[in-house]
């Protein structure tokens, strides 16, 4: 067992707007997102909340805690003895530069490649990377991702794409929120080692010890999420025609039709690399 002091941090958003609510203990403050935001292992709003918790403050003064005026809730609140600056800092800048670099092109592409990135390495791992947004090393691994895409209420039902494990060692597949989970996809870590969470885990495993097989990996899951892409999104157009109770079994049906695609990809991949 072990102490790790963990404040949390949350993207609440809709298809009109987006926030950013960060709550060490029972304090919080929250602020709108801008144009592109991201959160990463740190509080970070500082005297730009919009919002705050009606004992944000009250609080901090009688725990001894530094306040300001303006008051900064990063300045009072983030932790910084127990979780170094360099745990998070490198993390928040690259993911914060490169989504301000594609914007405003930011689409489904753009995130999953955020999401595998290793600093100057790209999506490729190498060892020794450190504390990039696709984590790799220490006690705080990747152990799954997640894009969403929201739409306006009377649009289609939003489509989550999901990948298990590091993402530069794994494939993101649509999840049409319709649908019944299959249970391939339910099954997490604490899962039997066969289920395809832990395939993706020991691809990933394997990875960090010959990272070399990086490129083999990708030669087989790019096309596969490439694929998937096109399905997620034709998907999504065939939603926009049903009726809520035509939507149910198709997507069903299309959830279990994608769990069976990646399982079997999956299983060759990493019986071709063990």
């Amino acid at each position: 067992e072990f102490e790790f002091p963990y404040n949390s941090s949350f993207l609440l958003a809709d298809a009109k707007e987006a926030w950013i609510l960060e709550a060490p203990g029972r304090h919080w403050a929250a602020r709108r997102c801008r144009a592109t935001d991201s959160i990463s292992n740190q509080i970070t709003i500082g005297t730009d909340w919009d919002r705050l918790s009606d004992q944000a403050i009250a609080g901090a003064v009688r725990s001894g805690l530094p306040t300001s005026d303006p008051f900064d809730f990063a300045q009072t609140y983030r932790d910084v003895e127990n979780i170094p600056r360099s745990f998070s800092e490198g993390r928040l800048r690259c993911s914060r530069a490169r989504l301000k670099d594609a914007a405003p092109g930011v689409d489904v592409p753009t995130l999953r490649e955020v999401l595998r990135d290793h600093g100057v390495r790209g999506r490729r791992y190498r060892p020794g990377a450190g504390s990039t947004i696709c984590m790799h090393e220490g006690l705080s691994r990747t152990a799954a991702s997640l894009v969403v895409e929201l739409s306006a209420p009377s649009a289609a039902l939003p489509v989550a794409w999901m990948s298990f494990g590091r993402p530069c060692c794994s494939v993101f597949f649509p999840v049409l929120v319709a649908a019944q989970i299959p249970e391939s996809f339910a099954r997490g870590s604490d899962a039997p080692s066969d289920a395809l969470w832990w395939v993706f885990e020991n691809i990933a495993l394997a990875v960090e010890s010959q990272p070399d097989l990086s490129d083999r990996v990708r030669g087989a899951f790019d096309p596969l999420e490439a694929e998937l892409l096109t399905l997620g999104q034709a998907a999504r157009r065939t939603l926009e025609g049903l009726s809520v109770a035509e939507a149910e079994p198709y997507a069903v049906e299309f959830m279990d039709r994608v769990a069976a695609r990646v399982d079997g990809v999956a299983r060759q991949v990493l019986a071709a690399i063990s």
